[in-house]
Order: C-alpha cells, then structure tokens, then sequence
C-alpha cells in the first residue's frame, strides 16, 4: 500500500467515525459531545496551521526547545499524515505553484478531485524534507503514525466511545477540509493583493474553513513570514497564538 492510498484509507476511516459518532451524538442527546468535538476542531486546525505549515515547512518562526518537540508531535493530531510527507509535497507545490507541474493545480486536475486529494500518482524528491529527515522527533513520528492513530483511537474508545469522535474524527475531517478549501478556493476565487508570479488569492470563504489560511496571496508572496493577516480585518489567529505563546524571536 502505498502512502498515497494509507492517506485515502486514513481520510475515509476519519469521515466514517465522525458520521458514525454524529447519528449516536443525535439519537442519544448528547450534544455536550458535538461542543466538545466543534472547540477541539478549532484548536486543531490552528494547529495544523502552526505546527505543519508555518513552522515546519516554512520555519516561519523560531521557538524554545519544548514548545519545538510538542509542536512536532502536535501534528499528528491534525490527521493529515506523517509530518514529513506533508511537509514535502507543500514544499513542492510552493515550488511550481499553479503550473502543470503542481500536483493538486484544480485548474488542471479539477476543483473536486484536488479537495478530495485524488492526486495522479505522486512522487517528490526527499530533498524537500532532508531538514525533517535529520530530527529524530520527525523521524518517530514517520515510522509510528499509524500505530500512534490508532493506539489512539482504541484507548479513547476504551474511557468513552464518544470521544473518539470529539477528540480525533471530528479534528480530522475539519482539517482535512479546511486544508481543501486552501488547495481550492485560493487558487481559483479571490481578492490579490500582490502580484505572485503564481494565481493565489485571499479569500474569506477559506479563510473561515481554515482559520488564518485564506489569505493565501499574503502568504504565497511572503511564505516566510507567520503573519498572513495583513490588515487588522484579516482575522488569523494561529498569527496570535505564535506570537503570544510560541515565538522567541524574528527570522
């Protein structure tokens, strides 16, 4: 099986647990569930903004040696696969942004086939990741994540079936989602700021299904830099979360 196709099975299994855990949350009344899974899909997706964008394919920021270690690891909560994988293909996909040579291009491979990841074959050189290759942390992360997912999932299903829905699907398939909007909506509709030499925009739509995400043509101008709301309307808040907790200084 290749990585391609676990992430396939990964994603449906995610969809699946979260529809399942949805229809017992409704016929049993407990709504307390749904709260819970819709704050926790929040965190999660400023997270996924934070630890595998801004700070692991970008380096947008630099941190203490904890928070380092506990935003490598943070990822795999996000469900959207080892961070190394991940990290090489946006690494990629910055380098031939809205070309032929872009893997998830909607112009060229479709706007539902790029949402729902249904990439032709993929195949990126580990010269995108060598800097990840090097961090033991990357590295566990890499060689346990399925075994790590759903070791999770069973203690979870264990203390309370429900949480495997609050804590883990729901997260998953909002991130899931959410990066979707990003790969789609700001590459096809949007206001442009700035004249990239590739056709990102920002666009408020992505933005609220990925918070600070949307303004993708902020970011694709400046891809080092962990602020993509320019303006004081531009709501981002994995912006504020990395300057309140988690930077120790500028680039």
């Amino acid at each position: 099986m290749t990585m391609q196709q676990k992430m396939w099975t990964w994603h449906a299994w995610s969809h699946v647990c979260a529809l399942v855990g949805l229809y017992f949350i409704v016929q049993n009344n407990a709504w307390a569930y749904l709260a819970l899974g819709v704050i926790l899909a929040f965190i999660a997706q400023v997270f996924a903004s934070i630890s595998l964008h801004r700070y692991l394919a970008h380096k947008s920021f630099k941190t203490g040696p904890i928070r380092d270690i506990f935003l490598r690891y943070i990822t795999i909560w996000t469900g959207l696969g080892p961070s190394i994988m991940w990290v090489i293909a946006h690494r990629h996909h910055h380098a031939h942004s809205d070309t032929p040579e872009d893997f998830q291009n909607p112009r060229i491979i479709g706007k539902l086939r790029s949402w729902f990841t249904l990439y032709p074959t993929l195949y990126f050189s580990p010269r995108w990741g060598k800097d990840l290759y090097n961090n033991k942390h990357n590295r566990f992360v890499y060689n346990h994540y399925w075994k790590i997912q759903f070791s999770l999932y069973l203690i979870l299903f264990i203390i309370n079936p429900y949480l495997c829905f609050s804590v883990l699907a729901l997260p998953a398939v909002a991130c899931f989602h959410g990066a979707a909007s990003i790969g789609v909506l700001t590459h096809v509709w949007g206001y442009r700021p700035h004249n990239s030499r590739d056709s990102s925009t920002n666009n408020w739509l992505a933005n609220i299904l990925m918070p600070g995400e949307g303004w993708h043509n902020h970011h694709h101008s400046r891809p080092g830099d962990y602020r993509y709301g320019h303006k004081w309307w531009e709501w981002d808040p994995p912006a504020w979360v990395i300057e309140k907790f988690l930077k120790t200084h500028d680039r």
